[in-house]
Formats: structure tokens, C-alpha cells, sequence
């Protein structure tokens, strides 16, 4: 195949994926979040990654994440959008632009990318090849520490290795995430300053824009760091808007999931958590949200990643001694040396060799 088909396959294949990727969050807010929930293409793409993170983690339990296990849930969340009333819901000629748009930043990010980050091959790509040909392994910490420390990117990663991206699937979640962020916070800017009495929600916009532009420009810099920190300006971004509208109630629940998936791609981010905690404190409705199906989806992504931190290391939040069962036969008898290797790696130890 010559180079110019396998560029034009491969631009088809992110396209798919960014429509997937949408359809997948408006399923999960009209089904957890908001049964009235209209479809908001942008938006709702970042919610999109959050039941596909769910979903994987949740299967791998009790199989391995194979290419045809992740087409068959691929095609099931595209029947299931559909039957939503999906298509009813869209601006075809808005959708079209955008997707095409958030299709060729995420394309361009990832050809002219170099080789990816040492992180990416010492155990981010290797874990992923583990979650595709294996369920959740018990201690597998002791084969490879640092195979503690993944994000729940990994399993969504790992969920695009299927029969219509392949291998190269793994590239895409992460450049989506960057390109939906840039398109986002550019149509957020150029609505929000329509509005007369918004426009410093507009120059929120505008500054997030910048600030990423500036960031998170370069694919193979991204490791496990870019996505947590684009969906803290999303989360960030929401909560100013809803000071602005007066609506947090309204919101507790964006909040609330974005704060934990946060938490589950880097767990220093775990101080988000206090800001929807604050809100529900407040609510009169505590019940009808116990109750809700969103607390279904919460507590199944909250209880699965803990039990697959504890099933893989003996610790519910590694490298957290306090979290830690020492009494179980998979635990790390080095944990302390481990601790003082992640330290140094932390503060950039290994530069000074």
C-alpha cells in the first residue's frame, strides 16, 4: 500500500474515532446524566472517553479487552446512541465541520509526532498489550512497579485495539483528547463573546485555549500527563460557567464524575474532588441523587479502579502505605524501595547521571 492510502486510511480511522468517541458521551448523559439530555458534540466528547474508560476497566475484570470483545462494545455504544435519538439531535453541517476539524489536528498532531516518551515503551504500551491479552493480573506490580502507576487512559487505549483501527488505534485516544480540547475552548471563545454579558466567560475560553496551544502541541511529549491536565481546564471551565448561570446543582453530577476520572489519570488531582463534595453538601435533593443511575456509574468506576489497584498491588492507592494490606501474598516486599525510586524519578534523579 502506498504511503498516501495508508495516511488517507488512517485519517478515515481517527475520523470514526472522533465520531465514537462523541456518540459514546451522548449515551452516557442521557442515560446516567439527564434522561432530556440533547446532544452537545464538543461537551459531550469528553464525557465519551469516561464510559469507554468505565467500560473497559469494568470488562477486564473478567476478560481480556481482544480486538473483537472491543469491536462487538464498539458497535453495540453506536447502535445505542442511534437508538437514543442520536441523529435526530444533530446539526449535520455543524457536526460535519467540527469532526473534520477535530479529525486533522488530532491527525497532524500524531504523523508529525517523533518517537513517544520512554514512559510510553517502558510501561504504558506494554500494559495496554497486557489489558488486550489478559484479564486484570493479581500482583502483577511485581513484574514491573511502575505497572502501578497507569491511567485509566491505558484502558481506553487499550479498548481502540480493535478489527477497525488495529494497532494503531493505541495513538489515537490521546491526540483526540487534545484536538476536542482545542476545538472546544476556540467555539466556547468565539460563542461565549457573542453574549454581552459572558464576556469574561469568553476570555476564560480564550486564555485555556492559549495556555494548551502552548502546552500540549507536541504528541510525543504527552505521556500520561497532557489528558488529566486538559480535562482540569474542562473542569475548570464548566465550574466557571456554572458560577456565571448560577447553576451548580444543575451540574453536581458533570462535576462530580469529572473530578473522579480526573482522580483516576493522575491522583495528585484528587483536590477537584472538594469542590462538587461542597456542592452536594448543600443540596436538598441528596436522596434523588443517591438514588439516581448516575451514583450506578460513579460507584462502579470508584469501586473498580480501587479493586484493581488493590488486586495488582496490594494497595488500594499505591504507593500509599497507609492503603496497603501487607498480609496478602501478592504484596510488594519492596515498597518502600519503590516509594524512594518513584521520588527520585519524580524530581528528575536520573538527570543528573
Amino acid at each position: 500500500m502506498s504511503l498516501f492510502l495508508e495516511l488517507f486510511l488512517f485519517y478515515f480511522q481517527v475520523l470514526i474515532s472522533v465520531v465514537f468517541v462523541s456518540s459514546s458521551g451522548f449515551v452516557l448523559r442521557r442515560i446516567f446524566l439527564n434522561n432530556n439530555h440533547k446532544f452537545t458534540y464538543l461537551e459531550d466528547s469528553f464525557y465519551g472517553f469516561i464510559l469507554i474508560g468505565t467500560l473497559s476497566l469494568f470488562l477486564n475484570f473478567f476478560t481480556q479487552l481482544n480486538p473483537m470483545i472491543n469491536t462487538i462494545i464498539f458497535i453495540v455504544i453506536i447502535f445505542l446512541s442511534i437508538n437514543l435519538g442520536l441523529i435526530k439531535n444533530i446539526n449535520k453541517k455543524d457536526f460535519f465541520i467540527k469532526s473534520l476539524l477535530v479529525c486533522t489536528i488530532s491527525f497532524l498532531l500524531i504523523i508529525y509526532s517523533t518517537v513517544n516518551r520512554p514512559d510510553a515503551w517502558e510501561y504504558h504500551l506494554p500494559y495496554s498489550k497486557i489489558i488486550n491479552d489478559h484479564k486484570i493480573i493479581i500482583g502483577i506490580a511485581n513484574i514491573h512497579e511502575k505497572f502501578t502507576h497507569i491511567s485509566i487512559f491505558q484502558y481506553i487505549a487499550s479498548f481502540f485495539n480493535n478489527y477497525l483501527f488495529f494497532e494503531k488505534g493505541l495513538l489515537i485516544p490521546i491526540s483526540l483528547v487534545t484536538s476536542f480540547s482545542f476545538v472546544y475552548f476556540y467555539y466556547e471563545f468565539k460563542d461565549e463573546f457573542k453574549i454581552k454579558n459572558s464576556n469574561y466567560i469568553s476570555y476564560i475560553a480564550f486564555l485555556l485555549l492559549i495556555i494548551s496551544l502552548y502546552s500540549f502541541n507536541r504528541y510525543s511529549g504527552f505521556g500520561n500527563d497532557a489528558q488529566p491536565h486538559l480535562y482540569y481546564f474542562f473542569f475548570s471551565f464548566i465550574l466557571f460557567k456554572s458560577i456565571d448561570q448560577k447553576n451548580f446543582q444543575e451540574n453536581l453530577k458533570e462535576l462530580s464524575l469529572l473530578s473522579l476520572f480526573l482522580f483516576l489519570m493522575k491522583p495528585t488531582f484528587i483536590f477537584t474532588a472538594l469542590i462538587p463534595i461542597l456542592i452536594f453538601l448543600f443540596n436538598n435533593d441528596k436522596l434523588i441523587i443517591l438514588r439516581s443511575k448516575f451514583t450506578i456509574l460513579f460507584s462502579l468506576l470508584f469501586c473498580s479502579w480501587f479493586l484493581k489497584n488493590f488486586l495488582i498491588s496490594g494497595c488500594f492507592i499505591y504507593p500509599v502505605l497507609q492503603s496497603c494490606v501487607d498480609n496478602v501474598s501478592w504484596f510488594s516486599k519492596d515498597l518502600s524501595e519503590n516509594i524512594l525510586t518513584n521520588e527520585a524519578w519524580s524530581k528528575g534523579w536520573p538527570d543528573f547521571e
